[in-house]
């Protein structure tokens, strides 16, 4: 069967791109789609569950259907600066990775491209236009690993809790010494 013009499949749905492009037969989608109904399972995972995708097969299709690039790899593109701009608990908080900057815009990893939530965040903590491009779990844990080895934490700042008087102690002139 000979591939579309991935820019042809902008009118079908994610279903429909895999059933065009020969990666699902119309009766492996349906099978697909009845398994995600009764618990609104996503349909990539019941599909790369029943073997009929691997995962990078489906996010290459979910990448044309949302007009974004899709990578398997950050290997060569991360830039350990970046990991100033975003901490390592926001990245995994949101499930992104920061690998590439201009002067007003970052590139980041993310496994969900369409998390406004994330991407809002991200854009609020940097100051930066947030350019999203879609990529595995895997590859998002790993490049997350590889941005943020060896670095400390920030530390966290104890709260100084007011000790209570004891009896006849008088604390205000303690701390006046």
């Amino acid at each position: 069967m000979a591939q579309k013009d991935p820019l042809n499949f902008r009118g079908l749905t994610i279903g429909g791109i895999l059933v065009e492009m020969g990666i699902v037969t119309e009766t492996q989608l349906k099978a697909a789609v009845a398994k995600c109904a009764p618990d609104q399972s996503n349909l990539g995972d019941v599909l790369v569950a029943l073997g009929y995708v691997t995962e990078e097969k489906f996010l290459k299709t979910v990448s044309i259907r949302q007009g974004i690039p899709y990578f398997t790899s950050f290997a060569g593109l991360l830039d350990l600066t970046l990991a100033d701009l975003i901490s390592e608990e926001t990245a995994r908080k949101y499930l992104v990775v920061p690998f590439m900057r201009t002067d007003d815009s970052l590139t980041i990893g993310m496994v969900n491209t369409l998390d406004i939530t994330a991407i809002d965040e991200i854009a609020s903590l940097t100051g930066l236009k947030i350019l999203p491009v879609l990529t595995t779990l895997s590859n998002l844990f790993d490049s997350v690993v590889q941005l943020y080895k060896g670095r400390k934490a920030p530390p966290v700042t104890a709260r100084k809790t007011p000790r209570k008087a004891k009896e006849g102690e008088d604390l205000a002139e303690q701390s006046a010494v």
